[in-house]
């Protein structure tokens, strides 16, 4: 019987459907991610070992899945009425008809448009341009304060489908735009994360030493980011 006649087969008795996948490893593993469910296992292990395994895991596997299916409603969506975060405060978005732009009205984001506007383009470059205007001020800020200013080459904004941050050992820093929705603190501990990389370009002792020098509650801002980064994209 293959993998997937038996996945077919174990799964009628489960919640969950899952994808079986061989690989060089020494024990079974299982990934849940974006609501699927992988589960990777040695070649020699034969398919019941692989059934029973994933049995005895299924409380955890519905966990992480509920947990992903929350995250997936919690996840903003470009839609009049939505509720988003916006340098970590609740902010509503509100949709009026009028000349393509985008302002701040107390906790309305306001996004005036007409019907030749790209809304999802407006918005991007609005959140962008924030992005860009606070950073550019903030960043020489943080590395002169981390002695490291004159090291810095090169300030780029890019979103990116993981990393929040990036830097080189040119001194070439890239930050995912979207960081601008979370809190003032949270953005100051990625700014600090990265310009800390000039001085130790892996994550070792020493590095997340220095990062706690400059950013003594690192350990609550990352753990904020890693519970809610999820809020930070919008579809």
């Amino acid at each position: 019987m293959s993998d997937q006649a038996l996945n077919q087969q174990e799964t009628s008795t489960l919640d969950f459907e899952y994808k079986v996948k061989r690989a060089r490893r020494k024990s079974i593993g299982i990934y849940v991610q974006d609501g699927l469910v992988e589960v990777r296992a040695p070649r020699y292990v034969n398919l019941g070992e692989i059934a029973a395994f994933v049995t005895d895991e299924a409380q955890w596997v519905k966990k992480k899945l509920l947990e992903a299916h929350q995250k997936s409603i919690e996840k903003p969506k470009l839609t009049h009425g939505q509720e988003f975060l916006f340098y970590g405060q609740v902010r509503t978005l509100n949709f009026q008809p009028g000349e393509s732009e985008v302002y701040e009205d107390g906790n309305y984001i306001v996004i005036s448009h007409n019907l030749f506007t790209d809304i999802e383009e407006l918005f991007t470059d609005w959140v962008k341009t924030q992005a860009q205007q606070y950073l550019d001020e903030r960043i020489p800020e943080l590395a002169e304060y981390m002695d490291v200013a004159d090291v810095v080459s090169e300030i780029k904004y890019k979103r990116t489908k993981s990393k929040w941050g990036h830097c080189t050992s040119e001194g070439k820093l890239q930050f995912n735009w979207l960081i601008m929705l979370a809190p003032p603190d949270v953005i100051d501990y990625v700014v600090i994360h990265e310009l800390a990389h000039m001085y130790y370009l892996d994550h070792s002792k020493q590095f997340w030493s220095l990062v706690g020098e400059y950013c003594p509650n690192y350990a609550t801002h990352k753990k904020w980011l890693n519970t809610n980064q999820h809020r930070l994209w919008f579809d």
